[in-house]
Protein backbone atom coordinates (compact mmCIF):
# COMPACT_ATOMS: atom_id res chain seq x y z
CA UNK A 1 0.00 0.00 0.00
CA UNK A 2 1.73 3.46 -0.91
CA UNK A 3 0.10 6.92 -0.77
CA UNK A 4 0.71 10.34 -0.42
CA UNK A 5 1.37 12.13 3.49
CA UNK A 6 1.03 15.81 3.69
CA UNK A 7 1.91 17.87 6.42
CA UNK A 8 -0.70 18.30 9.28
CA UNK A 9 -0.97 21.61 11.48
CA UNK A 10 0.70 20.81 14.67
CA UNK A 11 -1.22 18.74 16.93
CA UNK A 12 -3.43 17.84 14.21
CA UNK A 13 -4.09 14.31 12.68
CA UNK A 14 -6.14 11.21 14.13
CA UNK A 15 -4.46 9.64 17.11
CA UNK A 16 -5.58 5.84 15.23
CA UNK A 17 -3.15 7.48 12.41
CA UNK A 18 -0.27 8.15 14.93
CA UNK A 19 -0.50 4.89 16.92
CA UNK A 20 -0.36 2.35 13.69
CA UNK A 21 1.93 3.87 11.53
CA UNK A 22 4.55 5.97 12.99
CA UNK A 23 6.63 8.53 10.80
CA UNK A 24 10.85 8.66 11.49
CA UNK A 25 11.50 11.71 13.43
CA UNK A 26 13.53 13.58 10.69
CA UNK A 27 10.39 12.83 8.29
CA UNK A 28 10.26 16.55 8.40
CA UNK A 29 13.62 17.30 5.82
CA UNK A 30 11.30 15.01 3.41
CA UNK A 31 8.03 16.26 3.12
CA UNK A 32 9.12 19.50 1.11
CA UNK A 33 10.38 16.86 -1.16
CA UNK A 34 6.43 15.94 -1.87
CA UNK A 35 7.39 12.29 -0.62
CA UNK A 36 4.86 8.89 -1.53
CA UNK A 37 5.02 6.63 1.94
CA UNK A 38 4.54 2.98 2.25
CA UNK A 39 4.10 1.13 5.31
CA UNK A 40 7.74 -0.52 6.51
CA UNK A 41 7.81 -2.32 9.96
CA UNK A 42 4.31 -0.70 10.99
CA UNK A 43 6.15 2.80 10.56
CA UNK A 44 6.11 5.31 7.38
CA UNK A 45 8.75 4.83 4.92
CA UNK A 46 9.13 6.76 2.14
CA UNK A 47 9.40 5.40 -1.26
CA UNK A 48 9.65 8.55 -3.61
CA UNK A 49 9.48 11.59 -4.39
CA UNK A 50 7.43 14.20 -6.60
CA UNK A 51 9.72 16.54 -7.38
CA UNK A 52 12.93 14.29 -7.21
CA UNK A 53 13.05 12.11 -9.93
CA UNK A 54 14.65 8.25 -9.91
CA UNK A 55 17.54 9.49 -12.01
CA UNK A 56 18.87 12.21 -10.05
CA UNK A 57 18.86 10.04 -6.73
CA UNK A 58 20.59 7.69 -8.43
CA UNK A 59 23.23 10.16 -9.55
CA UNK A 60 23.73 12.17 -6.39
CA UNK A 61 24.22 8.75 -4.61
CA UNK A 62 26.64 7.13 -7.20
CA UNK A 63 28.56 11.10 -7.56
CA UNK A 64 27.83 12.55 -4.32
CA UNK A 65 25.86 12.18 -1.19
CA UNK A 66 22.37 11.36 0.15
CA UNK A 67 20.54 11.30 2.97
CA UNK A 68 17.78 8.30 3.83
CA UNK A 69 15.03 7.92 6.53
CA UNK A 70 14.61 3.84 6.57
CA UNK A 71 12.02 1.67 8.53
CA UNK A 72 14.24 -1.07 9.63
CA UNK A 73 13.53 -2.09 13.18
CA UNK A 74 16.16 -2.79 15.43
CA UNK A 75 15.33 -5.25 18.43
CA UNK A 76 17.61 -5.62 21.04
CA UNK A 77 18.82 -9.16 22.56
CA UNK A 78 20.32 -8.61 26.23
CA UNK A 79 21.77 -11.11 28.97
CA UNK A 80 23.90 -13.44 29.72
CA UNK A 81 22.94 -16.46 27.26
CA UNK A 82 22.27 -13.69 24.27
CA UNK A 83 25.42 -14.76 22.47
CA UNK A 84 24.19 -19.03 22.35
CA UNK A 85 19.78 -18.15 22.10
CA UNK A 86 21.30 -15.97 19.22
CA UNK A 87 23.50 -19.18 17.99
CA UNK A 88 20.24 -21.10 17.88
CA UNK A 89 18.31 -18.68 15.21
CA UNK A 90 21.26 -17.22 13.13
CA UNK A 91 22.75 -19.57 10.66
CA UNK A 92 26.20 -17.71 11.47
CA UNK A 93 28.27 -17.96 14.45
CA UNK A 94 27.56 -15.03 16.40
CA UNK A 95 30.46 -15.90 19.05
CA UNK A 96 32.75 -14.63 15.94
CA UNK A 97 31.48 -11.08 15.80
CA UNK A 98 33.41 -8.86 18.09
CA UNK A 99 32.35 -6.51 20.48
CA UNK A 100 32.46 -3.13 17.98
CA UNK A 101 31.59 -5.27 14.98
CA UNK A 102 28.11 -6.17 12.80
CA UNK A 103 27.50 -9.37 11.02
CA UNK A 104 24.47 -9.85 8.43
CA UNK A 105 22.92 -12.53 9.62
CA UNK A 106 20.16 -14.93 8.03
CA UNK A 107 17.31 -16.92 10.24
CA UNK A 108 16.20 -19.87 8.40
CA UNK A 109 13.61 -22.27 8.68
CA UNK A 110 15.30 -26.21 9.24
CA UNK A 111 14.87 -26.56 5.35
CA UNK A 112 16.94 -23.51 4.76
CA UNK A 113 14.29 -21.10 3.61
CA UNK A 114 14.66 -17.42 4.80
CA UNK A 115 12.63 -16.58 7.55
CA UNK A 116 14.28 -12.63 8.07
CA UNK A 117 17.53 -11.11 6.76
CA UNK A 118 19.60 -7.88 8.85
CA UNK A 119 22.21 -6.84 10.49
CA UNK A 120 23.61 -7.52 13.95
CA UNK A 121 25.36 -5.03 15.75
CA UNK A 122 27.17 -6.61 18.94
CA UNK A 123 27.34 -3.35 21.14
CA UNK A 124 28.99 -5.37 24.57
CA UNK A 125 29.48 -8.97 25.22
CA UNK A 126 25.75 -9.41 26.32
CA UNK A 127 24.21 -6.73 24.30
CA UNK A 128 23.38 -6.86 20.98
CA UNK A 129 20.90 -4.89 17.82
CA UNK A 130 19.43 -6.38 15.35
CA UNK A 131 18.15 -4.55 12.85
CA UNK A 132 15.62 -6.23 10.17
CA UNK A 133 13.86 -6.06 7.85
CA UNK A 134 9.73 -5.93 7.29
CA UNK A 135 7.59 -7.86 8.99
CA UNK A 136 7.22 -9.10 13.18
CA UNK A 137 10.35 -11.23 13.81
CA UNK A 138 11.02 -9.60 16.28
CA UNK A 139 7.58 -11.26 18.30
CA UNK A 140 9.69 -14.93 16.64
CA UNK A 141 12.64 -14.03 17.96
CA UNK A 142 10.98 -13.19 21.82
CA UNK A 143 9.30 -16.76 21.46
CA UNK A 144 12.68 -18.46 20.59
CA UNK A 145 14.04 -16.83 24.20
CA UNK A 146 12.14 -19.76 26.47
CA UNK A 147 14.48 -21.46 28.36
CA UNK A 148 17.50 -18.75 27.97
CA UNK A 149 18.62 -15.86 30.49
CA UNK A 150 17.93 -13.23 28.04
CA UNK A 151 15.69 -10.40 27.35
CA UNK A 152 14.13 -9.20 24.01
CA UNK A 153 12.53 -6.24 23.11
CA UNK A 154 11.57 -4.30 20.04
CA UNK A 155 13.61 -0.62 20.80
CA UNK A 156 12.37 2.93 19.88
CA UNK A 157 15.49 3.17 17.88
CA UNK A 158 15.71 4.67 14.31
CA UNK A 159 17.87 4.26 11.68
CA UNK A 160 18.88 6.31 8.93
CA UNK A 161 21.78 5.98 6.16
CA UNK A 162 24.08 8.14 4.50
CA UNK A 163 25.71 6.88 1.54
CA UNK A 164 27.59 7.95 -1.69
CA UNK A 165 31.17 8.57 -2.14
CA UNK A 166 31.04 11.98 -0.14
CA UNK A 167 29.52 10.41 3.22
CA UNK A 168 32.23 10.34 5.52
CA UNK A 169 33.05 13.50 4.96
CA UNK A 170 29.65 14.37 6.18
CA UNK A 171 30.75 12.12 9.11
CA UNK A 172 33.57 13.95 9.89
CA UNK A 173 31.56 17.37 9.63
CA UNK A 174 28.66 15.79 11.86
CA UNK A 175 30.71 13.82 14.38
CA UNK A 176 31.44 16.36 17.34
CA UNK A 177 35.03 14.51 17.99
CA UNK A 178 35.55 14.14 13.83
CA UNK A 179 36.05 10.55 12.24
CA UNK A 180 36.14 7.22 14.56
CA UNK A 181 39.66 6.35 14.81
CA UNK A 182 38.75 2.76 13.60
CA UNK A 183 35.80 2.79 11.34
CA UNK A 184 36.02 0.00 8.86
CA UNK A 185 33.48 -1.72 6.55
CA UNK A 186 31.17 -3.20 9.39
CA UNK A 187 32.57 -1.86 12.26
CA UNK A 188 30.49 0.49 14.96
CA UNK A 189 31.05 3.10 16.76
CA UNK A 190 29.79 5.19 19.32
CA UNK A 191 29.65 9.06 18.48
CA UNK A 192 27.86 12.45 19.40
CA UNK A 193 26.81 14.77 17.14
CA UNK A 194 24.85 18.34 18.16
CA UNK A 195 26.06 16.80 21.59
CA UNK A 196 23.84 13.82 21.37
CA UNK A 197 24.99 10.44 21.43
CA UNK A 198 24.56 7.66 18.04
CA UNK A 199 25.65 4.51 17.53
CA UNK A 200 27.15 4.03 13.57
CA UNK A 201 27.64 1.15 11.76
CA UNK A 202 30.20 1.43 8.36
CA UNK A 203 27.05 -0.58 6.54
CA UNK A 204 23.83 0.15 4.54
CA UNK A 205 22.03 -1.44 1.35
CA UNK A 206 23.45 0.89 -1.68
CA UNK A 207 26.93 -0.95 -2.35
CA UNK A 208 28.12 2.24 -2.28
CA UNK A 209 30.73 3.78 0.71
CA UNK A 210 28.41 5.21 3.51
CA UNK A 211 27.22 4.37 7.14
CA UNK A 212 24.11 4.29 9.09
CA UNK A 213 23.19 5.83 12.71
CA UNK A 214 21.03 4.53 15.12
CA UNK A 215 18.82 7.30 17.53
CA UNK A 216 16.30 7.05 19.37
Amino acid sequence: MDFVIKPAPSGGGPSEFRQSMEPHPMVHQELPHDPTFGVYNRRLRSLDYGNVSSEDLYWRLRRQVILAHTGELATEIRGPDAEAMLNRVFTRDVSRVRVGRCSYQLACFADGGMIMDGVLLRLDADRFWYAQGDGEFHVWLRAQSEGFDVEVFETDVWISQVQGPRSMDVLAEVADDGMPERFRYFDLARINTGGQPVVISRTGFTNELGWEFYFG
